[in-house]
């Protein structure tokens, strides 16, 4: 293989990225809030991607209305850019042991990610990710009320946290609590209407006879 990298894709993702690259490194996360609303859709993507890399906790507001835009390049890049700040909302340390965690969960160490995960809400409670991601490993481990608990600990830090809604959408699920669902997944929706599955669930549930594949699934998760 050669060790030399060539851009070879002069597509729109591609030619996006590097737009993006560039104003996160020449560009104020103030100016950027103004850039989002570019009528040129590719730099208004770029735009909202240099967001997501340099802009503050505060800025997942700002890019909260883009996830109804109906423009798939936009709600995409938008889900993509609140994630990116989020996964960062910590001190230097709190987002490198989060990092950390999210590794041993891809390489299935749950115990040991829920045990740095612990330590970290300990140290900075009001890092949501965290929180979030606790609850997902809790979920892992079947400790579903535990699960519960810390996707609801997440939302207190960040009430329009789509990710902890689903994930007390799936905890209630999996207890059988179709009611809890429902608001949980409702509450997902009007913030993020196309989060992948929810819909689905949602309909699952208020189709009735589908619920038991539901709770499976929200099991399995």
């Amino acid at each position: 293989m050669s060790p030399f990298h060539f851009n070879t894709d002069p597509g729109p993702d591609n030619v996006r990225r590097d737009l993006a690259s560039r104003l996160a490194s020449s560009t104020s996360a103030d100016d950027l809030v103004v850039l989002i609303a570019s009528p040129n859709i590719q730099y208004a993507a770029a735009s909202i991607a240099a967001l997501g890399a340099v802009g503050e906790r505060f800025h997942a507001a700002v890019l909260q209305p883009l996830l109804r835009d109906s423009r798939p390049v936009i709600h995409r890049a938008a889900e993509d850019a609140i994630w990116a700040i989020w996964m960062r909302s910590g001190t230097a340390e709190g987002n490198s042991d989060l990092a950390r965690a999210i590794d041993e969960i891809r390489d299935g160490a749950l115990a040991d990610a829920f045990a740095r995960l612990t330590a970290l809400v300990q140290r900075e409670p009001e890092f949501a990710e965290a929180h979030h991601q606790r609850g997902v490993v809790a979920f892992l481990l079947d400790q579903v009320e535990t699960a519960s608990s810390c996707f609801s600990a997440a939302l207190n830090v960040e009430r329009a946290h789509f990710g902890a809604m689903a994930g007390l959408g799936h905890a209630a699920a999996a207890m059988e609590d179709w009611d809890g669902a429902r608001r949980a997944y409702e509450s997902v929706l009007r913030i993020h209407p196309r989060l992948e599955g929810i819909a689905e669930a949602l309909a699952m549930i208020n189709a009735g006879g589908e619920r038991a594949e539901l709770a499976r699934s929200a099991g399995g998760q």
